[in-house]
């Protein structure tokens, strides 16, 4: 069960109580003018509230009309409704997707607020009830990504390159060409580092506001012309994308940075020379016919990349398929500094390699290289087939709570700190490999990384390593084969999908 679940478990006694509440006003025909007075004084009150800690500011309120509209703002965090609320200046109307009928006291506010319920992937009885409020000139409040980039399992980086926004949908230009209403585009600035998805519903950080400026702008509005006939679905996203063009020009993007830092976008970010790949490519530089359907990714730990490499010599040479190993920065490489990003970088540098050979890879990464190699399969999404971390140095419980009020941590281990909140991202397969006789890292570590993931398949294993080295004789054997018999299974169900009518070229890699 995630964490907003229990949370909303524990609010459900509370919900119960205020729905009956409000039936019995309804039915005593109070409910609707109270209603509208709380509306006002719930506004007026956050309105002073936002002020004073978050310094509000709001631009362009003038576009609004005093008609009927569509306002479409962007959505970077939970606080986006309320500022927008308390920013429009009149009594808006918002769109809410049908799922939050199942949230406790939530559903009580989208009751009292009188929002639309919509259900996701096409509504067309919510499409005319969002139609008929915008004739009755009322002002509709669609966010156009849907939901919040971060949430619900959709990556912060799952953002369009020119609008750094989700894809938009349809749905506000829809109503806008059925009911002629403008378009009143919003740049909410701010609420992303104020109250950001990893606190809420993630709840990876203290679901607190934080005290950092909001600025809500509003745009010119956009009016098109009524169209002649039926729009294809490439008018449509045509249109959108005007939409959502204008948005992203009203927003201060930086203001919205995660606190996740974001990968290097280029090799030219890199402030040291990039070591060579270790291992050759083909010798055959044209791309096969045939792409082989999983690769393999070895990434070495410490303190030394050949005998943690030589761990799975044996596995490459029967697996047979195309692989790569690339020398990472760190202790044991030819390249001795570096930080962790840029052994990342590196990292799916060799990936993106590999891709050009197999439609996957199975990641195997060894120490700090397990951090990388679990960022990997959060980043790269399904083309990562699998995920085995041998002993991933994960922060402990109370590492990670005091990492998170201090500023000053080694580079390694903010990384981790850093990587913990990208965990719901990994949908891969894992196998973790824990070092039984040194305790480190520590087992509860380990077991929170396990339940963090979105992976269907967990595994947590040990392996003996009573000396100071990681992998000794001994731990070699163990690790060697548990992760074999992972990467082989990975791979084999890989090539069962292909089917019996595509030849698989396992090409030298």
């Amino acid at each position: 069960m995630k964490s907003y679940e229990v949370v909303n478990h524990l609010l459900m006694p509370a919900d119960r109580v205020i729905g009956a509440t409000f039936d019995a006003l309804d039915l005593l025909g109070a409910y609707q003018p109270m209603r509208e007075t709380g509306y006002q004084l719930s506004i007026s009150a956050l309105e002073q509230v936002y002020k004073v800690l978050h310094r509000l500011q709001v631009e362009g309120r003038d576009n609004i009309p005093s008609g009927g509209c569509i306002i479409t703002p962007n959505h970077a965090s939970w606080l986006d409704v309320e500022m927008v609320a308390v920013a429009a200046g009149r009594r808006v109307h918002f769109v809410a997707k049908s799922e939050f009928r199942d949230w406790p006291l939530l559903r009580q506010a989208i009751r009292a607020t009188d929002a639309i319920y919509v259900r996701r992937g096409g509504d067309p009885n919510a499409l005319d009830e969002i139609c008929d409020a915008v004739n009755a000139g009322k002002a509709v409040v669609i966010f156009p990504e849907g939901t919040i980039p971060g949430e619900e399992d959709i990556p912060r980086w799952d953002v369009e390159p020119d609008t750094h926004l989700l894809r938009g949908r349809s749905g506000a230009v829809r109503v806008a060409l059925r009911t002629g209403a403008p378009i009143v585009p919003c740049g909410v600035s701010g609420t992303g580092r104020a109250f950001p998805p990893e606190a809420w519903p993630r709840m990876q950080e203290l679901p607190v506001p934080r005290p950092e400026p909001v600025t809500v702008r509003f745009g010119e509005p956009i009016r098109f012309p009524a169209p002649e006939g039926d729009l294809t679905r490439d008018q449509l996203s045509a249109l959108t994308k005007r939409v959502m063009l204008a948005i992203s020009a009203l927003i201060d993007h930086e203001r919205n940075a995660p606190a996740v830092p974001a990968k290097a976008a280029s090799d030219d970010a890199l402030s040291v020379d990039l070591p060579a790949m270790a291992s050759a490519r083909p010798r055959d530089e044209r791309l096969p016919a045939r792409k082989a359907p999983c690769g393999i990714l070895l990434l070495h730990g410490e303190p030394s990349h050949h005998e943690t490499l030589d761990t799975f010599e044996a596995m490459l040479t029967r697996l047979d398929v195309p692989h790569r190993a690339p020398i990472l920065f760190g202790p044991g490489s030819d390249a001795q500094s570096g930080t962790p990003q840029q052994s990342f970088r590196l990292a799916e540098r060799a990936l993106l390699d590999l891709l050009r050979y197999a439609d996957r890879a199975v990641v195997v990464g060894v120490s700090s290289s397990a951090l990388v190699a679990l960022e990997l399969a959060a980043r790269h999404g399904q083309r990562v087939a699998g995920v085995a971390a041998v002993a991933p140095p994960m922060p402990s419980l109370r590492s990670e709570l005091l990492g998170r009020l201090r500023r000053d941590l080694p580079p390694s281990a903010q990384y981790a700190l850093d990587l913990s909140r990208l965990l719901s991202f990994v949908r891969s397969p894992l196998l973790v490999l824990e070092p039984k006789g040194r305790r480190h890292p520590p087992s509860s570590a380990l077991r929170r990384l396990r339940s963090r993931v979105s992976s269907k398949e967990r595994t947590l294993a040990e392996f003996d390593s009573p000396g100071p080295d990681l992998l000794g004789r001994e731990a070699r054997g163990q690790v060697a084969r548990a992760v074999e018999s992972f990467v082989a299974r990975i791979i084999d169900a890989a090539e069962s999908a292909v089917g019996a009518d595509a030849p698989v070229q396992r090409a030298a890699g």
